[in-house]
């Protein structure tokens, strides 16, 4: 069973924030002698029964789970409901000083104002005559230093599906002012889904005004970020959290800590002049590598952003499992346990963990949205030097992404909860806010759908029957074009607002989850909002023209939105381009057919304009349908299928971005493979989206 608190190596900090053995190591011999004569925990246990004055209700002391400096951790189980918590008891005798008591209340106040997925869940805070305490989350699966201690090592695509799940718990934290300052194995825990749980908040700090560098000495040596140990004591910010997770991704890979030695004194000068390596013994991607390397730079301002870290390619370029089987708590998982078997073959069924995130309706695209008002510069291109601005910038941009003060994370959560319990597995997709906001569709659109997908079938028909031959053979009198338009980038912001998205004529597009659509000429003056008008005829889009000046008050939130959407896909393409990548759920989805064709200004519709009229996500891709009628699949292994002139025209991409254009029949003729399992893929999910389509008009 685990608990928030292990007995642990020497300098480990005690359970009530007393500082460790870096701040033992600063201070006179005298004062470490006396601090340690204060650091038994009381042999006293708490009583069978437990009882809770405030509420009445009772609670049965079950077994030790472990011990700190001042805490014991009990399992408490609920007399009435039957219900298991881990149950941190500190003994009141132990906290007499002013500054042990004002720690434990900094704990409670902390931990309990925080609600996210992965960080134990505090419970409730209660106290008799002796004891206080503090009920939480349990965690069946234990702490991460217990895993590595079983396992030894973990393998790269287990480290990122971890990792993930720690950077989002962390920004989460960031958001609402609190660095954790002592992020380490044996504060991460697992739940029986295998999920991480941030505990332990005993030396968690709240930046209380811009700027603030906080001064205590405080951490676990082995994880403890160098400004910390500084002697000139400049202060520290959330900055050395990122440090921590640094260790953290090298300890899971590489099976010990960089700067791991058996003498104190030697480890923090190891950290101080940032001196580790990788041993050659041990296989670790150059992705990971480079990760590591950012995150562990000496000088706070160096390191990137938690947005910066989660468009890494670490995550983006790799396979990550959607989840992990229960034997990985003992071996390393099969790789056919991790990632399952293709059906179709046209895509390894797979998800990078961002746009598994994204899927479920995590928050990843959100996490590149806050990058753009974070003010921080690219990696390498930043000034020496944190600005104060430029970190109230970042949380400010943090809090807006979890609707900091006004409940937005456990709204989150709540409609996370409720789009799971309500997801079909149909051909494994997952109606995105972009489908499942649809409620009917007209007969031109559904229609549309089904003549696309018979024409697919048609043309397999004919191949399987070798007749394709003969059918291309007939002269159409043109040349395979490219499609008119394609989405060329997009980001899925759907767990709070919806899908943002350019288009290759340098229209930009978002489709809000209440199913409404705003376009933004490539001029960016000219506005289309596009609602679903219904009645008992059917369902079509009305399309409202403004321009960015002049528009109703009612629109004001999503021109809004629109504003934001708008500056972080120019920016983010840009860098895209000249990197050649981007994280999993904001893409950039250019098939590298020829340059974005932006018209000039004068030349920019006023009105009228393509935009995305539907979109769903699968276990295997994205799925956009363009108001002009265009189908396009982005697979998730960078694949994409542009299917235009309603199937007639073919456009695949491949992975390396070459990019070809062909008639159906042609296609059918000379059979790729790559494209054929990929087109399979495409008649299959069309046929569900009519389906879908219809039944829904039928039930209208």
């Amino acid at each position: 069973m685990s608990y928030p608190i292990r007995t642990q190596t020497a300098g480990v900090y005690n359970p009530l924030s007393r500082r460790t053995a870096a701040a033992t190591a600063a201070r006179p011999a005298a004062r470490t002698k006396a601090r340690k004569s204060r650091s038994k925990v009381p042999s006293e246990p708490p009583p069978d029964i437990v009882r809770n004055a405030t509420t009445g209700a009772k609670y049965k002391t079950g077994a030790l789970l472990g011990k700190g400096g001042f805490a014991r951790v009990y399992k408490f189980q609920d007399m009435a409901t039957g219900k298991v918590y881990a149950g941190k008891v500190v003994a009141k005798s132990s906290i007499t000083g002013a500054r042990a008591r004002a720690k434990l209340k900094s704990e409670i106040k902390l931990h309990r104002s925080l609600d996210h997925e992965n960080i134990v869940s505090f419970v409730q805070f209660m106290e008799d005559s002796k004891f206080v305490y503090i009920l939480l989350e349990i965690c069946t699966n234990g702490s991460f230093m217990e895993l590595l201690k079983a396992r030894r090592q973990l393998t790269e695509p287990e480290v990122a599906y971890y990792m993930w799940q720690l950077l989002e718990a962390t920004e989460y934290m960031h958001a609402r002012n609190i660095i954790h300052r002592d992020l380490k194995l044996g504060n991460l825990f697992i739940d029986d889904k295998l999920q991480v749980k941030v505990g332990d908040f005993g030396l968690a700090t709240s930046v209380e005004h811009k700027g603030e560098r906080k001064k205590t000495i405080c951490g676990t040596p082995n994880y403890i970020a160098p400004e910390i140990l500084d002697s000139r004591n400049n202060g520290h910010s959330f900055e050395v959290d990122i440090w921590s997770i640094g260790v953290i991704l090298y300890t899971m890979i590489i099976g010990k800590p960089p700067f791991e030695t058996s003498k104190l004194k030697t480890t923090y000068n190891l950290i101080k002049t940032n001196t580790y390596s990788f041993p050659p013994d041990k296989p670790i991607s150059e992705a990971a590598r480079s990760l590591i390397r950012s995150m562990l730079q000496a000088r706070p301002s160096a390191r990137p952003t938690i947005a910066e870290i989660k468009a890494h390619r670490f995550f983006s370029d790799n396979p990550i499992p959607a989840s992990l089987p229960p034997t990985a708590l003992k071996r390393a998982p099969l790789h056919s346990e991790l990632f399952g078997s293709s059906a179709d073959g046209a895509a390894p069924s797979t998800l990078s963990l961002a746009n598994k995130y994204a899927a479920d309706g995590g928050s990843s695209s959100a996490a590149a949205i806050a990058a753009k008002y974070a003010s921080r510069a690219p990696l390498g291109e930043r000034a020496s030097a944190r600005s104060a601005a430029a970190s109230s910038n970042y949380t400010e941009a943090l809090k807006a992404k979890y609707g900091v003060g006004s409940g937005g994370y456990a709204a989150k959560a709540k409609a996370k909860a409720k789009a799971k319990a309500s997801a079909t597995d149909a051909a494994d997709a997952r109606p995105s806010s972009g489908s499942a906001g649809t409620t009917k569709a007209d007969d031109d659109d559904s229609a549309a759908l089904r003549a696309m997908h018979d024409k697919l079938t048609k043309s397999f028909a004919l191949m399987n029957s070798g007749k394709a031959a003969a059918a291309a053979a007939a002269p159409d009198g043109a040349i395979p074009s490219e499609p008119a338009k394609w989405v060329i980038k997009w980001v899925d912001y759907s767990n709070k607002y919806g899908l943002g998205y350019q288009l290759s004529d340098g229209t930009i597009g978002v489709y809000f989850n209440d199913s409404t659509k705003i376009v933004l000429s490539s001029n960016g003056t000219n506005v289309d909002y596009v609602e679903r008008l219904r009645s008992s005829a059917g369902s079509r889009d009305l399309a409202q023209s403004v321009t960015m000046e002049e528009y109703p008050e009612s629109l004001n939130k999503k021109m809004t939105l629109l504003t934001y959407f708008k500056n972080y896909l120019m920016e983010h393409l840009e860098r895209a381009d000249k990197d050649g990548e981007s994280s999993s759920s904001t893409r950039a989805s250019s098939p590298g057919i020829s340059a974005m064709n932006v018209p000039d200004a004068k030349d920019a519709p006023t009105a009228g304009m393509v935009y995305v009229k539907k979109w769903l996500r699968t276990k295997h891709a994205i799925i956009f349908r363009l108001s002009d009628k265009t189908v396009q699949v982005n697979f998730f292994d960078h694949t994409k299928i542009i299917l235009s002139s309603e199937a007639q025209i073919v456009t695949y991409v491949d992975k390396q971005r070459n990019t070809s254009t062909h008639t159906l029949q042609a296609v059918m003729v000379e059979q790729s493979p790559d494209l054929v399992n990929r087109l399979t893929y495409c008649r299959q999910i069309l046929s569900k989206i009519a389906s879908k389509a219809s039944s829904k008009q039928t039930a209208a």
